[in-house]
């Protein structure tokens, strides 16, 4: 246990020095006001509230911050095994604690990248738009037209839970991908291959659920923004979005723990390091 302890406060420090998980968050604030300036410009009288409901359906570019889910840190994999430090960290502690940490710190990294960068981005937007329409009956009108799973909280007196408890299951799903990029960082160090593998994982499971028609439920890209029960109370749906995602989390971390063991200790893969 305190290897564990050590190996998590070691990544936690990286990751915080690094500046992998600032650039992340910057660019996906970035992407995300790019995503909306035109109807900014076309319709100065938007609100902050409105840009963010329809984030996802007014301009495609917001798709690109989905390739922002490795960059925090489930990248620094393939940094550690292309200058020796994977080696290094095994001797100062143990494989498990290894790969625990990475998985912990690299999921941990890729929600707040999403939470810091909408944070960012609904600063940004509040710097010219209103939060709200202003009046109660306005107001009201507009929660019920322009709407998603956790509106509700929206009308409250702390009307930041609604942004907070939205961005939950982008920010689930991006911890996801993370794991994605960590499990393919066994087999490469190509930091190209690996921070455009979400996006490709995006196109990948849309096409194969078509193709295959297997079941709705598998195409996690459904629940990306409006979460796995987008009908029951914000926090079920959120619970559910965490669990629904937690199963991908831990499915990709034991491959990855698999994968990078036979890396280590395979004797087909003991001359890559």
């Amino acid at each position: 246990m305190r290897k564990l302890k050590r190996a998590v406060l070691a990544e936690l420090y990286r990751a915080a020095v690094s500046p992998n998980l600032y650039l992340a968050i910057l660019l996906f604030a970035f992407i995300q006001y790019i995503n909306v300036f035109d109807e900014i410009k076309s319709a100065p009288a938007s609100t902050v509230y409105y840009l963010y409901i329809m984030r996802d359906g007014l301009g495609g570019i917001s798709l690109l911050t989905i390739l922002l889910s490795g960059v925090p840190h489930a990248g620094s994999t393939a940094s550690d095994m292309k200058h020796k430090y994977l080696l290094y960290n095994l001797k100062r502690s143990n494989f498990p604690s290894y790969c625990i940490a990475k998985i912990l710190v690299s999921a941990l990294t890729a929600i707040l990248m999403v939470l810091s960068g909408y944070l960012l981005f609904i600063l940004l937007t509040h710097l010219t738009q209103p939060a709200f329409p202003q009046g109660k009956e306005e107001l009201d009108f507009f929660l019920q037209t322009y709407r998603n799973p956790f509106s509700s909280l929206a009308s409250g007196k702390n009307s930041m839970l609604f942004y907070i408890a939205s961005s939950i299951p982008e920010a689930m799903c991006a911890a996801m991908l993370s794991a994605v990029v960590l499990f393919l960082s066994a087999f490469t160090t190509n930091l190209f291959v690996l921070y455009s593998a979400p996006l490709f994982s995006f196109y990948f499971t849309l096409y194969i659920i078509d193709f295959l028609g297997l079941p709705d439920i598998l195409c996690w890209t459904n629940y990306m923004y409006d979460g796995f029960f987008a009908n029951q109370t914000p926090i079920k749906n959120i619970l559910a979005t965490a669990g629904y995602y937690g199963i991908g989390i831990l499915a990709f971390s034991v491959l990855f723990v698999w994968a990078l063991y036979r890396r280590i200790y395979g004797e087909k893969y003991k001359a890559v390091l």
